[in-house]
């Protein structure tokens, strides 16, 4: 948290406020994405039937491991092991309800499958994007950059981006996002001075969520492993061995922590600690080449990644097309930081374009790049903050129109269909247009267009709460803090 009491205030107003509008739109059909199939298969095996195979399942879904005559999860666990509490309670509540628990009724997933992936959706994936949005203003604040930037690179983050529908569905690039930024600012904290009883503590923390990044989603090991260089060279730079040695053994205990489950769920279920679930994948040969179906990018797949028409990010966040003259502005912020907020977008870009399933099957915009989103943010908190009016605007408008696209593809289809070509053109606009929306309330289709309104009320409350109407732009644009 940022050390300056309004400052806190405000992120944790942020974390609030972004928690609230992903939980007001839900997942709606997403529910029923292979994806968050075989993610929610996973958890129920374990709750209701005690055994680790998705085989109840496995007719609904494409994303499934094959092993000894039984299906299994293939993606990395993380994510349904944070489900696993949430339906560990509700299952017995509902039965003791007098409710029906069974996933699958008539051949179909059932009721009580849907409205349980769509809580577990809001406690797990929804907090962690939200602290993403949250964490951005945190670490932009603690590096030096006014008030007003920082808030702008939050809410680019977390409103005028992807980040706000893959916030809504079961899926782990969001969470994992959120784990990498809770992961820098704590890092950044961490190599802060403290008192000695903390230093463990911070340690353990930044490891916990770092190490966790990576057992909701494998790809963000790169960006984990940046992140904590950086930890590393600022704790050497103390030139304090103690200190060094009490937040080094916190980082070790606290990545075992979140190491060992997944140790234990590749032992259990594919024979080895260091088997994975994508060693034994059904149907996608491309996974059999190179790493795990990524072999060295391919430069026309990068380009399709960011501006071609089926899976462009530009075309759903016109305003990171001023990335490179953020990172320009950035220039300033210290050298460690500006590696990630650099590094981590194109260590991610590289992956992708080098993954044999780039296009992310089902997918509206590079899910894939979704951990990336913050990082890029961040660096428009600087630029933002050091713009003259002339350039404010433009940020301004093109900040606006990503989002009202983020609003359109989040409350209309986070899985646009594999065969669409022209996705925003051809399938989601003219969804939205029609009124084939969806929220919270009525979870798929004809909820219209007059509940949008209520997307407001979060941060109308969180205005008012923080005295902006009274104290207007004053109190957003605080003088910079000392680096």
């Amino acid at each position: 948290m940022p050390t300056d009491p309004t400052d806190r205030r405000i992120a944790l107003a942020l974390f609030a406020a972004f928690w609230a509008s992903f939980a007001l739109i839900g997942p709606g059909f997403m529910v029923l994405n292979p994806n968050s199939i075989s993610r929610m298969g996973y958890v129920f095996a374990l709750v209701q039937d005690h055994v680790a195979h998705i085989d109840a399942v496995a007719a609904f879904t494409v994303d499934k491991a094959e092993l000894g005559g039984h299906f299994y999860l293939d993606k990395a666990p993380g994510l349904s092991l944070m489900a696993l509490p949430v339906i560990a309670i509700l299952d017995p509540l509902v039965r003791l309800a007098g409710g029906a628990t069974a996933l699958v009724v008539g051949g179909k997933l059932s009721l009580y499958y849907i409205l349980a992936t769509t809580l577990v959706t809001l406690l797990t994936t929804a907090p962690l994007a939200a602290a993403a949005g949250a964490g951005v203003f945190s670490i932009a604040r603690r590096l030096g950059v006014a008030r007003d930037g920082a808030l702008f690179a939050a809410l680019l983050c977390g409103l005028c981006t992807p980040m706000l529908g893959w916030a809504t569905v079961f899926f782990g690039h969001a969470a994992a996002a959120g784990c990498l930024v809770l992961g820098l600012a704590t890092v950044l904290a961490a190599a802060a001075p403290s008192p000695p009883r903390h230093q463990f503590r911070a340690g353990a923390i930044a490891g916990l969520l770092l190490a966790w990044a990576v057992v909701i989603e494998f790809p963000a090991a790169p960006a984990a492993l940046l992140i904590g260089l950086v930890g590393l060279r600022r704790l050497l730079a103390v030139a304090d061995p103690p200190r060094l040695r009490r937040t080094l053994a916190g980082v070790v205990a606290g990545a075992l922590v979140a190491g060992i489950p997944l140790a234990v769920y590749n032992a259990l279920v594919f024979g080895s600690p260091f088997q994975l679930g994508y060693s034994h994948v059904v149907g996608f040969e491309g996974m059999q080449r190179g790493l795990f179906g990524i072999i060295l990018p391919d430069p026309a797949v990068a380009v399709a990644l960011l501006v071609g028409a089926k899976r462009g990010l530009l075309w759903l966040a016109p305003v990171l097309a001023l990335t490179p003259l953020a990172w320009f502005a950035a220039r300033r912020l210290p050298p460690d930081v500006l590696a990630c907020i650099v590094g981590i977008p194109l260590f991610l870009l590289a992956i992708n374009a080098g993954y044999a399933y780039w296009d992310g099957g089902a997918s509206t915009g590079p899910r894939h790049l979704v951990p990336a989103l913050p990082f890029l943010a961040l660096a428009f908190a600087p630029l933002w903050s050091n713009a003259g009016p002339a350039v404010r605007s433009i940020l301004g408008v093109l900040a606006t129109v990503s989002l009202a696209l983020s609003v359109l593809t989040a409350t209309t289809a986070m899985g646009a269909p594999i065969w669409e070509d022209n996705p925003l053109p051809d399938y989601l606009v003219p969804r939205f247009l029609s009124g084939d929306t969806h929220n919270i309330v009525a979870l798929a289709g004809d909820a219209g267009f007059g509940w949008l309104a209520i997307l407001a009320a979060p941060w109308v409350l969180a205005a008012r709460r923080l005295g902006w109407f009274r104290h207007g732009r004053r109190y957003i644009a605080k003088a910079p803090i000392p680096a």
